[in-house]
C-alpha cells in the first residue's frame, strides 16, 4: 500500500523564482513536450510539463479538467511506479491562468527509442513524405502480410479500434479490457513480431514521424472544457432544411 498525499496547494509565486527552464526536450506527449528544468538552490534536474495549447509553451492551461488531472497525480505520486510530482505552480501569463507541473526526471528516455536500440541493424531512409503525414492524420494504415501474417484477427481488430481517429468511435478503456484478444490471454503470446526491424528501417525520418503523430493525436482530442455554441435553427442556411420548412408552411 502507498500513502496518499494531502490535498494539493499550488504555489503562487513565479516558477522562475525557484527553477531555471531549459530548451532540452525530454519527451513528447499528447499535450506537447516535456522539458528539462533545474532548481536554483541545488541544481537538481527535473521534468516540466510543456504544452502547445497556449502562447507560453512551458505550461499546462488551467481549467477544471487539467486541475483534476494534476490533483489526482499529486495524491498518487507517493505510490510505487508513479512519477513523483515535486512542485505545482499556479501562475498567470498575460491574462491566462496556468498550471506548471515539476516532476522527477526519468532518465530512461522514450520507450520508442528503447525499442529502436534493441535492433541489431539500421537502414537509413528518406525524410517522411507528405503522403505519410496525410495518412497519419487520417488514420490510414494496412497490415502487410509479410509482417502481420502471424498476428490474429482479434489482435488486428483491437489495433483498429485503438487507432480510430474519431474520439467518439475509438475504443474505450472498458472496451479494451473486455476485448476478446485481451480476455482470452493470461500471458503475452509468443507470436514472432517484426516491430524492431520495421522501426529501424528509415530511422532518420522517425523523429519527424513522432512529431507528426503528436500533432495528430492532439487534434483528435475531444476538448470537453471548451465552450460549444450551437446555431439557432433560424440562422441556419441549408437548402434541404429550407425545402422542409416550405413544405410545412
Amino acid at each position: 500500500m502507498c500513502s496518499i498525499r494531502s490535498n494539493l496547494v499550488p504555489k503562487s509565486n513565479s516558477i522562475l523564482d525557484d527553477y531555471t527552464i531549459s530548451d532540452v526536450v525530454l519527451g513528447l506527449g499528447i499535450n506537447g513536450k516535456v522539458v528539462e528544468c533545474r532548481d536554483r538552490k541545488y541544481g537538481n534536474k527535473y521534468a516540466l510539463k510543456e504544452t502547445k495549447i497556449h502562447f507560453h509553451k512551458k505550461v499546462l492551461r488551467d481549467n477544471k479538467k487539467a486541475r483534476r488531472e494534476v490533483e489526482l497525480h499529486w495524491k498518487a505520486s507517493n505510490c510505487k511506479n508513479i512519477v513523483n510530482i515535486i512542485d505545482v505552480y499556479d501562475n498567470v501569463y498575460g491574462t491566462q491562468k496556468c498550471l506548471l507541473v515539476v516532476m522527477e526526471c526519468m532518465e530512461g528516455g522514450e520507450l520508442f527509442n528503447r525499442i529502436q536500440e534493441r535492433a541489431e541493424t539500421a537502414n537509413h531512409g528518406l525524410p517522411i513524405s507528405p503522403g505519410m503525414k496525410r495518412r497519419i492524420r487520417a488514420g490510414e494504415y494496412d497490415f502487410p502480410d509479410a509482417e502481420w501474417k502471424n498476428v490474429s484477427k482479434d489482435a488486428k481488430n483491437l489495433i483498429r479500434g485503438l487507432l480510430n481517429t474519431d474520439p467518439i468511435k475509438r475504443i474505450t478503456i472498458e472496451q479494451l479490457f473486455k476485448h476478446p484478444w485481451i480476455a482470452k490471454h493470461t500471458e503475452v503470446p509468443q507470436t514472432p513480431l517484426h516491430s524492431i526491424r520495421v522501426l529501424k528501417e528509415d530511422v532518420d525520418c522517425w523523429p519527424e514521424v513522432q512529431d507528426e503523430m503528436s500533432t495528430a493525436l492532439a487534434s483528435m482530442r475531444v476538448d470537453y472544457d471548451s465552450n460549444i455554441y450551437l446555431k439557432t435553427i433560424g440562422s441556419i442556411k441549408n437548402k434541404l432544411l429550407e425545402k422542409r420548412r416550405r413544405a410545412k408552411q
